[in-house]
């Protein structure tokens, strides 16, 4: 029995999210592995030509040639940890994506997935400008591209976004097409097997269990239900039975739009719904709540202040108070 709860983007999507910066947030497998304590030296010859080099300028360089300090990036240097990831204002859930390290240092900004690819770039911040930017050079010998990316700092959250290909600079952190924007926590704050959760009270399967969903899926199936993670984030969960299903996704957002972009989508693929359905107003969810109707399945989704909650139910349609009250009660907890 299917649940119109999408865990994780097309295999197009995904694709183009990994080729978008080439290893800047997702490494091909091909990548190649630099050791991460080397320290690669940028100058400037005299006919103006950035060099890259293990050995630092030497007197008998040549004439002119000039050392280039590295960037400061105080507001971003340590080691980050990609909490959650959005590409045309969808959420992606890739497991080459989530949980990759960023760490920027001396002017240098090395990325590893967690299956070990990784690759550094030389780093340089614009002065002045909003919202703050900086510019990645991979370093030689890679030939990975380059690009500018926005960021933004608050508290222990950086939010940084660019543009698929690099094609241009950001103007903003909203929900816009072929626009990735990736949410990044320190290290220090990761949990589990080397990925951050979405934050405290974000456990998604803790959030389940205190809204009674093992209890609704015993209720409608008697065994004892199953509570599973279902992909590579704290911030997803499943519980099921034979029969029965929940599924909760919990995605960062900075403003409603995704909640609206995600509703806009519904309708539009109404047409191609084998089972025919309905997407309506849940007012008691809050504002710009809607809930997705086809079939046995049942979707809920809304927002509570940066997050957007997608539940879905495989459970009797006309059991829809009792997956409202569920639902309400994970919104409650965040």
């Amino acid at each position: 029995m299917n649940v119109a709860v999408r865990l994780r983007p097309s295999a197009t999507r995904a694709r183009r999210l990994r080729l978008a910066a080439g290893a800047a947030v997702a490494f091909a497998a091909a990548a190649c592995a630099l050791p991460g304590a080397a320290q690669i030296h940028r100058s400037v010859d005299a006919q103006g030509r950035v060099v890259y080099s293990d050995q630092p300028p030497t007197a008998g360089a040549a004439k002119g040639a000039v050392a280039v300090a590295p960037a400061k990036t105080d507001a971003l240097a340590g080691e980050w940890v990609v909490a959650s990831a959005t590409m045309d204002g969808r959420a992606v859930m890739d497991d080459k994506i989530i949980g990759a390290s960023w760490t920027f240092k001396g002017g240098e900004l090395t990325l590893k997935t967690r299956q070990g690819d990784s690759q550094s770039y030389a780093v340089r911040t614009e002065a002045g400008g909003a919202p703050a930017a900086f510019t990645i050079s991979p370093v030689p010998p890679s030939k990975e591209r380059g690009g500018t990316m926005i960021y933004e700092r608050t508290g222990d959250r950086l939010r940084v976004a660019f543009m698929d290909g690099f094609a241009a600079r950001p103007a903003d952190f909203e929900p816009r097409p072929k626009q990735v924007v990736v949410v990044l926590m320190p290290r220090s704050a990761a949990v589990g097997a080397g990925y951050a959760t979405a934050g405290p009270g974000r456990d998604a399967c803790a959030l389940l269990r205190k809204a009674g969903a093992e209890a609704l899926i015993a209720a409608a199936w008697p065994a004892n239900p199953k509570t599973i993670e279902s992909a590579p984030t704290a911030a997803s969960c499943r519980v099921e039975g034979a029969t029965t299903r929940v599924d909760l996704v919990l995605i960062p957002a900075s403003s409603r739009a995704l909640l609206d972009r995600e509703r806009a989508k519904e309708v539009r693929d109404m047409p191609q719904w084998a089972v025919k359905g309905t997407v309506e107003d849940e007012p008691a969810l809050g504002a710009g709540a809607f809930v997705v109707k086809r079939g046995t399945s049942t979707v809920f989704m809304a927002l509570k202040g940066e997050t957007v909650v997608r539940i879905g139910f495989a459970y009797p349609p006309d059991q829809q108070q009792r997956m409202v009250e569920v639902t309400r009660k994970v919104i409650a907890a965040l």
